[in-house]
């Protein structure tokens, strides 16, 4: 505790991003695993002044799985010495050490940061070859400078004479002559070392009266060096040595000199380089002349690149002789901007698959090279989701994240969406799921055939269930204004379980339907405008080894969108007004009917399902949402679903019929149909309705075209929605 205190004093915490992409398996728990340590990598910092070290931090549960999306906050204890970044980046700022610590979720992990100062490569001593009188005392100084040339200030520089009985050398590079004779004065600096002369005459040496320049060429081209040298003579016309020289150039922007004499071109013209000693000063003229670039060469650290990555381009440019020319301005360009950029520094950035020339333009000469760029294959696919508990109904953004072999983020690859069971969970081709049942299941995406999921688990929506219809047969009579109000045919009737020979399902009475077009029909809401745009059926229904039906078979039960009464809205259901999409639609809609079909050994279920928008059968006048045959092609797929299931005779099954309107004009509206409590279809995404008028009334039982046996039914309840 102490040590992070003193941090937190110290330093200026920053905060980063996740401390790790690697993925923590999912256990399907809406609360993340807690952070249990914090690791740093690399463990510790040793670095000179001016560079930077990159830090990243990984967070851990407590079973050592790497945990990713945390956040991960930075700190040093001396940023005068290491400062780091909200990514972590450590930069080296003086010489010292500081602790680096990154704190995630209240756990925490530090490192030592060790900065040494820059080296000492070399060292520059002044005066240089100094010549004295006996007696004399001479101030020294030594310049300490990097590798660069860069001068190093506050470094310690020790000094010392060879021949210490012609003169001694205090620390402070103050120099002091005992007697006549020569020695050589050293400097050291973090064992570097420099020396130059000192001579001692008993006589003060003549002074300087003149210098003489010359120059080993006195023309130069733009980049080209020449030689100065300078000879200096007292009044005699005697040649002096050992003396000190200053050089210096009158047009810097045409020819510079440094301490050594070496005169360098820089710009077209003339200049006077000057040589100075002892106040003394003579002088050689130079002309510059640029020399026109003649060619220009371009090379690329590498031709062949992947998306995103860069590389360096290099311009050489030459004259007519094929000598290199220095400092000529250079344009880059590239000839396929699609494929690769370039900038003004030469970097290359593959952009897309292809290839280009990247291009030097100098003096109005070019040059290019040839540049392939691939596509990185994507290596792994990592899918993450908004939320992974979802109750039925709703939505949540799956999210794919592709990588290369080296888990390199790549962006615009192409992804393919599935669910490991769209009964459970769809997912649409953006990547919405959404959720339908009760269950689990793996949300998958694909790309460039490598696949990555996340699992998705689908909860009951706990809501308030209305219950707004419940008919056990027990009353005996059909007839009743809270019953059943729609009563089509004779062929309805309450029945003794007992007289029938069948156990009832509740109670000892049970519903009894023989006959073609026997229906009976419950009216929800008897008001001008339903309140209902979800409800939910169930009844149970037995069907005897005697019972016989042609095409279309039964209709055996179902919930509808109609005020009509049952006799009439089968009447007009294949007439003008009857289809959902019909200008004088009057929302006679059948949403959901089980068909059961003519062959008793197969009685394959089936569901039937109407639509604004959907196919309508081939007939005079055209009868909307298809035929009710089971060949494919008089049958539109799209109205028409296999429930997959085949009752077994003489045995009671539960059937369930949920039905959501869509919001007007949007295509969300579903229908789920259970058998026996497994989904058997769930159907998404429907535009039932296109005006807030169609709303859900009725529920209906009819026979069909039933004519041989009976059919039974028991349990029949209707309510705002299906329970949990």
């Amino acid at each position: 505790m102490v040590r992070i205190s003193r941090l937190v004093a110290a330093g200026i915490a920053v905060v980063g991003s996740a401390c790790s992409a690697a993925t923590t398996p999912g256990d399907g728990n809406a609360n993340p695993p807690s952070v249990a340590i914090v690791t740093i990598s690399p463990p510790s910092v040793s670095t000179q002044v001016g560079k930077s070290v990159q830090l990243s931090a990984a967070a851990k549960d407590s079973a050592g799985n790497v945990l990713s999306g945390r956040s991960v906050s930075w700190i040093s204890s001396d940023s005068t010495i290491a400062q780091v970044s909200s990514s972590g980046m450590v930069s080296a700022r003086t010489a010292g050490s500081a602790v680096v610590q990154a704190t995630v979720e209240g756990k925490h992990a530090s490192v030592t940061a060790t900065v040494a100062p820059v080296p000492v490569a070399s060292l520059v001593l002044s005066p240089l070859g100094t010549t004295v009188m006996r007696g004399a005392t001479v101030q020294y100084s030594a310049t300490a400078k990097d590798a660069a040339g860069n001068v190093l200030s506050g470094r310690l520089v020790l000094w010392s004479s060879s021949n210490t009985a012609v003169a001694t050398i205090a620390s402070s590079g103050l120099a002091t002559t005992l007697t006549t004779g020569s020695t050589n004065i050293g400097a050291v600096s973090e064992g570097v070392t420099a020396q130059t002369s000192l001579t001692v005459t008993a006589t003060p040496p003549p002074p300087v009266a003149s210098v003489a320049v010359s120059l080993a060429s006195s023309n130069l081209n733009v980049g080209q060096t020449t030689q100065a040298s300078a000879t200096l003579k007292d009044v005699g016309g005697n040649v002096l040595t050992g003396r000190a020289i200053t050089w210096s150039s009158s047009n810097t922007a045409v020819a510079t000199v440094n301490a050594n004499g070496v005169v360098t071109g820089a710009g077209a013209g003339s200049a006077n380089i000057i040589a100075t000693s002892e106040g003394v000063t003579g002088q050689a003229s130079v002309s510059v002349t640029v020399v026109p670039v003649a060619s220009v060469t371009v090379s690329l650290a590498s031709s062949s690149l992947t998306t995103g990555k860069t590389t360096q381009a290099t311009a050489v440019t030459k004259d007519a002789g094929g000598n290199v020319l220095s400092g000529r301005a250079v344009t880059w360009s590239s000839s396929n901007t699609a494929v690769a950029t370039v900038n003004a520094s030469g970097v290359v950035t593959a952009v897309a698959a292809g290839s280009a020339n990247v291009i030097a333009t100098s003096e109005g000469v070019t040059g290019q090279a040839s540049l392939s760029v691939t596509v990185v294959p994507v290596a792994s696919v990592t899918v993450s989701l908004g939320s992974s508990s979802l109750t039925i109904g709703q939505t949540t953004q799956a999210t794919a994240v592709t990588k290369d072999a080296s888990g390199n983020v790549l962006t615009g690859r192409t992804i393919t969406w599935s669910s490991g069971n769209a009964g459970i969970a769809s997912v649409s081709g953006s990547g919405v799921v959404t959720a339908v049942a009760l269950g689990s299941t793996t949300i998958a995406a694909t790309s460039e055939g490598k696949s990555g999921g996340a699992n998705v688990s689908v909860s009951a929506v706990t809501t308030t269930v209305d219950t707004l219809f419940f008919d056990n047969f027990e009353s005996g009579a059909l007839a009743d204004a809270n019953r059943w109000q729609d009563i089509v045919g004779t062929g309805a009737s309450i029945a003794s379980a007992a007289t029938e020979g069948i156990g009832a399902v509740s109670g000892s009475h049970i519903l009894k339907l023989s006959g073609e077009g026997a229906a009976i029909s419950h009216f929800v809401s008897t008001a001008a405008t339903s309140p209902y745009e979800h409800l939910y059926l169930s009844f149970r229904m037995l069907r005897t080894s005697q019972y016989q039906a042609t095409n279309p078979g039964l209709r055996a039960g179902g919930i509808r969108g109609s005020t009509t009464q049952w006799g009439s809205y089968g009447v007009g259901y294949n007439t003008t007004g009857s289809c959902p999409d019909d200008p004088n639609n009057v929302h006679q809609q059948e949403f959901m009917f089980a068909y059961a079909f003519n062959d008793p050994a197969a009685f394959a279920l089936r569901t039937y399902t109407n639509w604004i928008g959907e196919v309508k059968f081939s007939q005079n006048p055209p009868m909307c949402g298809g035929n009710y045959a089971l060949d494919a092609a008089s049958n539109p797929p799209a109205t028409y679903y296999d429930l997959n299931f085949v009752p077994t005779v003489d045995t009671w099954h539960q059937y369930e019929v949920e039905i959501q309107l869509n919001d007007v004009g949007v295509a969300n509206g579903w229908q789920r149909m259970w058998v026996d409590g497994v989904l058997k279809i769930a159907h998404l995404n429907v535009r039932y309705r296109t005006t807030s008028g169609m709303k859900l009334w009725a529920i209906t039982i009819d026979t069909g075209t039933m004519h041989g046996g009976s059919l039974y039914f028991d349990d029949v309840v209707v309510t705002t929605g299906r329970a949990p």
